[in-house]
């Protein structure tokens, strides 16, 4: 028998540790579902911040420069472009 992710009786999970044969990725959510959160906001995270240590970063003031405009208002790729600069 194994569990939702797919430890086995000679790997054994902390479902299994635990002798919770009944996987619940609802609350109350089993060990391996609460694990899986924590690894997929761990995850977001890094990307965020690997996103931003890739970025083409403005030669005038050294923010990155954001051409989705996901941070800065539509028309704008720099913070310069909100000062009145310009790149």
């Amino acid at each position: 028998m194994g569990c939702c992710c797919g430890a086995t009786k000679s790997n054994p999970c902390a479902c299994m540790k635990k002798d919770i044969m009944k996987c619940s990725k609802t609350a109350p959510k089993c060990p391996c579902y609460a694990a899986k959160d924590v690894k997929k906001s761990f995850d977001r995270t890094f990307d965020k911040a690997w996103n931003v240590l890739k970025a083409k970063m403005c030669e005038e003031c050294g923010f990155p420069i954001d051409p989705t405009n996901a941070v800065y208002p539509p028309g704008s790729e720099c913070i310069c472009d909100l000062k009145g600069g310009g790149n």
